[in-house]
């Protein structure tokens, strides 16, 4: 996955996660705390079981309607990514493309690892937790992203529906999370197919010299 890439990228993506053979959909992100993991399964819960609310939110986040764009801007502005970026390269937020409409249509497959912010500054190892947080690329992230993946996971066994997971992490996340999940005695099915991201190479290298210029390494995929 990569935080900022076109809608035809996220919408290949979801079309294939949104298949009956999947049981759940790891989604990427820190999110604040328990307390809010626990709010977004319980709104997803909600969505789930009112067929008119879901419509209606399906149909906001299809008209770009459910957020500010002082919001998206600001993302693009972490990223170090133009904004707004070319108007033909339509690139978009995992967050309030990918995400939003990953919860509309299917809200009890989506769920984050419960990797928070108050767990990630719980680790007792102060190299574990730095590593963590600045470079998601370490291996320092093994072992914290290990063991995060019980609370998504304790229900599968009592699972109804697919017997398989889709791991929408980026690469450098997702090869920590697959250990994990091996070592639970899932097997690994596919990669799946390599979906360009839409970047452009200008794009490119202007992000890459802005992470350059502020002392941080780009990842270098450019699919």
């Amino acid at each position: 996955m990569q935080h900022i890439a076109s809608s035809k990228f996220y919408d290949s993506v979801l079309e294939e996660v949104t298949q009956n053979k999947y049981y759940l959909v790891l989604m990427e992100g820190v999110l604040d705390s328990v307390d809010q993991l626990k709010q977004e399964d319980t709104a997803a819960l909600r969505i789930a079981s009112d067929d008119e609310l879901r419509s209606h939110l399906i149909q906001k986040v299809a008209d770009n309607a459910h957020y500010d764009p002082k919001d998206e801007e600001a993302l693009f502005a972490s990223s170090y990514v133009q904004y707004p970026p070319p108007a033909e390269l339509n690139l978009v937020h995992q967050e309030l493309y990918f995400k939003a409409r990953l919860l509309c249509r299917t809200p009890l497959k989506a769920k984050n690892s419960d990797v928070t912010r108050d767990r990630i500054l719980a680790i007792e190892d102060p190299v574990d937790q730095r590593f963590f947080i600045t470079d998601g690329r370490s291996d320092h992230c093994a072992k914290v992203l290990r063991g995060f993946l019980d609370e998504p996971l304790q229900h599968y066994d009592d699972s109804p529906g697919g017997d398989t997971i889709a791991v929408c992490w980026g690469d450098e996340h997702c090869k920590h999370l697959l250990e994990d999940l091996l070592t639970r005695g899932f097997e690994v099915e596919s990669e799946g197919p390599t979906r360009p991201y839409g970047w452009s190479e200008e794009l490119y290298n202007d992000t890459a010299a802005k992470w350059q210029a502020a002392g941080k390494s780009f990842n270098p995929i450019l699919a």
